[in-house]
C-alpha cells in the first residue's frame, strides 16, 4: 500500500493551509506505516490527506471528501467487522472524540492489528480545552493503558505506534 511522499504532502499544503507546519510528524507516520507495510489500512478524520491514500477512510462527515465508511467514531460499535484492518491511522483527531477515547481505542483493537496515533502534546491553549495540556496520563486513559511499541514527539505533537 503506497504511502504518503513529500510531493503529495507540498501540493495538499499549497492547497490549503491547514497542513502548514505538518510535513514533519505526517513524515515519520508515513515512516512507520511504510514499515509496517500493510495490505489494507483505515485512517479516522484524514481530511483530504491520507497518509495510506488507498486506505479505507472514517468520518462523521462528507466534507472535504466521502469517507468510504460514513460513521461518528464517538459512537461504538463501529460498524466494521473484528480484523478488518492490518492498520489503524488517526492523527489529530483522537482529542476530537470528546469522552469516547477509550471505547473508541477498544474499536481500534477490535478492528485493526496495529495503529498510529498522533496528539497535541501539552499544548498551553486554555480556549481550546480539547487541545489543552494533553499528557501521558490522558493519552495512557484515552488508549487503555495499552503500551505503545514506539512513541516520539515531533513538532509539539506525540505520535504513538501500537500493535495489538
Amino acid at each position: 500500500m503506497r504511502v504518503i511522499a513529500r510531493a503529495d504532502f507540498d501540493a495538499a499544503e499549497s492547497a490549503d493551509a491547514y497542513y502548514r507546519h505538518r510535513w514533519p510528524y505526517l513524515q515519520q507516520a508515513a515512516a512507520w506505516a511504510r514499515e509496517l507495510s500493510p495490505r489494507c489500512a483505515i485512517e479516522l478524520g484524514a481530511y483530504r490527506l491520507p497518509i495510506l491514500p488507498e486506505a479505507d477512510t472514517i468520518d462523521y462527515r462528507r466534507c472535504p471528501q466521502s469517507p468510504t465508511i460514513l460513521h461518528d467514531a464517538r459512537l461504538t460499535p463501529w460498524p466494521i467487522e473484528d480484523g478488518t484492518y492490518d492498520l489503524f491511522v488517526a492523527l489529530q483527531v483522537w482529542e476530537h472524540l470528546d469522552n469516547a477515547q477509550a471505547a473508541a481505542f477498544r474499536e481500534v483493537q477490535r478492528i485493526a492489528r496495529a495503529a498510529i496515533l498522533s496528539f497535541p502534546y501539552l499544548w498551553n491553549c486554555p480556549d481550546k480545552p480539547d487541545h489543552h495540556r494533553i499528557d501521558d496520563a490522558r493519552i495512557a486513559a484515552w488508549t487503555c493503558g495499552v503500551t505503545p511499541v514506539r512513541t516520539c514527539v515531533i513538532a509539539s505533537r506525540k505520535l504513538y505506534l501500537f500493535g495489538f
